[in-house]
């Protein structure tokens, strides 16, 4: 009776050991599974003294943080300025679908007037800096994300026309 008793308890420490690796090991994966990073690719269409039009890419290289890398061009009155335009975005969510953003980060491009407009020359490389806030909603059962943005930015280097450009977008995206 005792040698029975001893592998009956042998065994049901085994049996309980190995549930319970199975447990944490099943726990595990969907913890990791609810921290997988997101990218997305898409379009933000705005105004700037003018119409704006970016294609975006965003990669979320951290749970909450993400770089954000747009091309885009952008229309006013006298010129055309066309550039890319890299961030920093910190995430903060505010529900299951819900969250905001800000981040700061830099534009380069090359810039040229269009309609005869010489001030400043006919045209040139720019660099800017700027600072980008929005609020992003994404779709329960769809890829898909709609953001509302602003992004100032401040002349650094041959802007054109003035020092400062506010720049506010509506951006639809495809999550991946």
């Amino acid at each position: 009776m005792g040698i029975l008793r001893v592998f009956l308890i042998f065994v049901l420490m085994t049996t309980s050991r190995f549930i319970l690796i199975i447990a944490l090991l099943l726990l595990s994966t969907v913890n990791l599974q609810s921290q997988t990073h997101e990218n997305t690719i898409g379009v933000r269409l705005g105004y700037a003294k003018g119409p704006l039009l970016e294609a975006s890419l965003q990669h979320e290289y951290r749970f909450l943080r993400r770089i954000e890398a747009d091309l885009g061009v952008y229309f006013d009155k006298t010129y055309t300025k066309s550039g890319v335009c890299v961030l920093h975005q910190w995430r903060f969510l505010l529900g299951d679908k819900l969250s905001w953003y800000l981040g700061p980060g830099l534009s380069a491009g090359y810039w040229d007037y269009s309609i005869g407009y010489h001030d400043f020359g006919d045209g040139g490389f720019y660099v800017s800096a700027g600072i980008n806030a929005g609020i992003e909603f994404s779709f329960l059962y769809t890829p898909l994300r709609l953001t509302i943005d602003a992004r100032p930015e401040f002349g650094l280097y041959n802007q054109p026309g003035e020092d400062f450009i506010a720049q506010f977008a509506l951006g639809v995206r495809y999550v991946f």
